[in-house]
């Protein structure tokens, strides 16, 4: 019996040093799980950030466009105001190679269409 009584007590100092093992084990998965879970929250609050300034700048990026787009329709209004000049005065136009003849040309043609002609050529 003294024999069975030995392996009793060293059963039940194994069982404490698991139990000392499962608690030190617990103790590690909890601290690793709080520091996991820190770091997903920093790596989520950085994409928030980073998809606020993307939609930022996809907004200013959508006003630039739009921007871009009524000046190209402005610029085609006026493509289409200078094709309306009479003919005589597109020849002249034409004719016409520098700034300085396309002003001469404006008591024939008219102040307003001929800087429209001007912005034309330099276009």
């Amino acid at each position: 019996m003294d024999g069975g009584g030995k392996d009793v007590h060293y059963l039940f100092a194994e069982k404490d040093v698991l139990k000392c093992r499962i608690l030190n084990l617990n103790n590690q998965i909890n601290t690793l799980r709080d520091s996991t879970s820190t770091f997903i929250q920093e790596i989520i609050a950085g994409l928030r950030t980073t998809n606020f300034e993307l939609q930022s700048n996809i907004g200013v990026g959508n006003l630039e466009n739009e921007k871009l787009l009524k000046d190209i329709h402005e610029l085609r209004s006026s493509q289409c105001a200078i094709k309306t000049i009479d003919d005589n005065s597109c020849i002249l136009l034409q004719i016409a190679a520098n700034e300085e003849e396309i002003i001469k040309l404006r008591g024939c043609i008219g102040g307003f269409q001929a800087q429209l002609a001007l912005y034309a050529c330099k276009g």
